[in-house]
């Protein structure tokens, strides 16, 4: 179990990530609401690009908290929440492996629900035209790929994950904080493999104190994710 010094920097408490998460899960499921209600009534045009950059648009209130939280109601500088260049040296290396243990139980999990006729747990790839066209593909990748990942990595590793494991130990720390990420991902297929993804994410973020190198992982699995929605034909 993780003693809370090894968390020094963190003075936010369980009122402070309840209040945060509760606000980010209203704001999602507003969002869901409201984009159910667009496409109801036809106005994507079959642009699923733009579904991508709202989504980006909503995760802002992730890191809206943690600013409201952590910078302006504790005054620490964002370096308790991680930002800060990693000082263990092969850090990115830690970074490719994390993505490919991802990537890897991903695969094992799809197979292993597909054989067993669990067709409703198999993940499914990103639509095929969320990437856009053009240059949009480039935006698109900068949304899914760069902001999202920095957004998310900065509230369910630096400072949901790290407030927990200050506080209750590094195991509650991991799966509350890897429960919390997968269910905000309102899919029921990718429930487990997000998990697991959710879990990696924060013991290389335990291990490395940088919130980089998760987000380095989670935008390389993103951008991987788009190019296959984008380039990869459907069997």
């Amino acid at each position: 179990m993780t003693s809370g010094h090894e968390y020094g920097e963190v003075r936010w408490g369980i009122g402070d990530m309840v209040l945060a998460t509760a606000i980010s899960l209203g704001a999602f499921g507003i969002f869901f609401l409201a984009i159910g209600g667009i496409s109801t009534v036809n106005r994507w045009d079959g642009d699923l690009s733009r579904l991508a950059w709202l989504a980006a648009i909503a995760e802002s209130v992730l890191l809206i908290s943690v600013w409201l939280i952590v910078v302006k109601k504790y005054r620490l500088s964002w370096s308790a929440v991680g930002v800060r260049l990693p000082s263990a040296g092969g850090a990115f290396l830690l970074a490719a492996a994390t993505l490919l243990g991802s990537l890897a139980f991903t695969s094992a999990y799809a197979f292993i629900v597909s054989g067993l006729g669990f067709d409703a747990l198999v993940p499914e790839p990103l639509p095929a035209g969320l990437a856009g066209d053009g240059a949009v593909v480039a935006l698109t990748a900068l949304a899914l790929g760069a902001w999202v990942p920095f957004v998310e990595e900065v509230f369910f590793r630096g400072f949901l994950f790290a407030g927990l494991a200050a506080r209750y130990g590094l195991y509650v720390g991991v799966a509350v904080s890897a429960v919390l990420f997968a269910l905000v991902h309102f899919s029921p297929a990718t429930i487990i493999p997000i998990f697991v993804t959710g879990v990696l994410f924060a013991l290389v973020y335990h291990t490395t104190r940088s919130i980089w190198i998760p987000i380095a992982a989670h935008s390389a699995q993103n951008i991987l994710a788009l190019l296959a929605s984008r380039y990869v034909p459907l069997p």
